[in-house]
């Protein structure tokens, strides 16, 4: 049999709901996908991946926080079918869909076909990794990965064939590579195997493979790390990351975005709680041992994957620096669910009245929550929505002359995109402060860049010109005209020349 033949039998194979909740997946990743513009982190993924390979490597490079992977994805994705806004976002929304279908593998593999299904529908009906599968961002390509570095953990318990091995190490290498917090991940599993190993298990795979998995694993990923510590010295002396060290409320919170709501989570609990509850009674009335051995497996697995490196981060935000906030943390969503849907199936097993009522209120749960996302604008919580670069953009296109120049403290990745097809002259400028580096040559080229311009339009946002230099410097040649705001954030004031001038 060939290859071929075996893939076609495989997806053959796949039963009919699957195919609908995959459908279902596609069509909410694919609603309203270009309702908002680009936000200034998808402009810069797509500005790099645009580049000329070479270059890209070189902006990754020197950019230093996100490693390469996803760029290499979107790189040809762009020369392929462009880069308009439904070409870019159309790639998450594969994967968005690829990691439905892989969460279906994985549960059905570990428990059964029909905790596979519910633990794809409960993916892919879910409003954050909606969300997530339209951003073109690294954080929904996490998720496919992980998701197979952790079976093929489970698959190496029973199986130690060197295919086994390969798909470890290759897909944990990538997760790696598609984003720094899969570091996190690797350790819950190196937890996992120590967990084995405390308990006596024998079938695990033996110590001398592990380290040697782990220890390549590791040097694959080192040649990424002096790119890393080079980021970090260059950003001494800037202050703290954006985010704020995490309350009690908000850890649960976070788990509340993975649910979808409030309520959502409030439900999940429930069914987790009293899904205990039944496993204790069965235990109690059965006198059986209360964790089996395929328990320890599949269960250990499931909750390590889950809350390891949400708890890991969390403690290093406390203690150290914020760094947790949910799309760094995605891949913890997968086993959520897994969880959840094996819970559902177990009470309802052999029930028709238990299956109806788990279905109604699953499907009525589904619905408000999808409404909610798109009815109530939740969406403006992932920093897309208020940042209206669109709009700011072809406010200025249609406001600008050959006499005018638009100046753009800080990042300007969404006009850089936006503007790329026309000829309107736009400079970036540092961020001034005057306690800033080399003020002194930063405000004499920005007195350079405005002299014989008629018009200077300012476009900023929150805090880019937090003491009003660039402002002061143009209001000595400059009479203040208009100013323009775009949901509060975004700002453009247009300056004109002095008459007297």
């Amino acid at each position: 049999m060939t290859v071929l033949e075996t893939i076609y039998r495989r997806i053959a194979a796949l039963p009919v709901m699957l195919w609908v909740i995959l459908a279902l997946a596609l069509a909410l990743r694919s609603f309203q996908l270009t309702e908002s513009g680009l936000w200034t982190d998808e402009a810069f993924s797509v500005n790099v991946a645009r580049l000329p390979f070479w270059e890209m490597c070189q902006k990754i490079a020197w950019d230093g926080v996100h490693p390469p992977f996803f760029y290499f994805l979107l790189h040809p994705w762009i020369l392929i079918f462009g880069d308009s806004e439904a070409a870019v976002r159309s790639l998450p929304v594969l994967y968005g869909v690829l990691a439905v279908l892989l969460v279906y593998a994985v549960a059905a593999r570990l428990y059964s076909r029909q905790v596979g299904l519910v633990a794809a529908f409960l993916l892919a009906t879910s409003s954050f990794y909606i969300f997530y599968s339209q951003d073109v961002r690294m954080y929904m390509f996490t998720a496919p990965p992980a998701a197979v570095s952790f079976y093929a953990l489970y698959r190496l318990i029973f199986d130690r064939r060197l295919v086994v091995y390969a798909v470890y190490y290759l897909s944990t290498l990538v997760l790696l590579y598609t984003h720094i917090f899969g570091v996190f991940y690797v350790l819950a599993q190196n937890v996992y195997y120590l967990g084995l190993m405390l308990l006596g298990r024998e079938d695990r795979p033996p110590l001398r493979h592990w380290i040697a998995l782990q220890s390549a694993t590791v040097l694959s990923f080192v040649p990424w790390l002096p790119f890393v510590y080079d980021k970090m010295q260059r950003q001494q002396g800037r202050g703290t990351f954006w985010l704020e060290a995490p309350s009690l409320d908000a850890i649960i919170l976070l788990f509340g975005s993975f649910i979808g709501s409030s309520q959502g989570l409030i439900a999940a609990f429930i069914v987790l709680i009293v899904s205990a509850g039944l496993a204790v009674r069965r235990v109690w009335l059965s006198q059986r041992q209360f964790f089996t051995a395929d328990q320890y497996r599949k269960e250990g697995l499931l909750i390590l994957w889950a809350f390891l490196p949400v708890a890991v981060t969390a403690l290093y935000s406390i203690l150290v620096d914020p760094i947790l906030y949910p799309r760094y943390v995605l891949p913890s969503a997968i086993p959520i669910f897994i969880l959840l849907a094996s819970a559902i199936v177990t009470w309802t097993q052999g029930s028709g009245r238990k299956t109806a009522v788990a279905g109604a209120v699953l499907m009525s749960l589904t619905i408000y929550q999808v409404y909610a996302y798109y009815a109530d604008d939740i969406r403006a919580n992932h920093y897309r929505l208020p940042h209206d670069w669109r709009s700011a953009t072809a406010y200025l296109i249609d406001n600008t002359d050959d006499e005018t120049i638009i100046i753009c403290p800080g990042t300007c990745h969404p006009l850089d995109y936006y503007l790329r097809s026309t000829t309107i002259r736009k400079e970036r400028i540092p961020i001034l402060r005057s306690k800033g580096p080399r003020l002194e040559a930063r405000l004499a080229r920005l007195e350079k860049l405005i002299d014989g311009n008629q018009k200077v339009w300012l476009v900023t946002k929150e805090g880019r010109d937090p003491e009003d230099i660039a402002r002061d410097i143009l209001q000595v040649d400059y009479e203040f005209e208009r100013a323009v705001e775009f949901d509060g954030l975004i700002n453009l004031e247009l300056f004109q020349l002095s008459r007297s001038d």
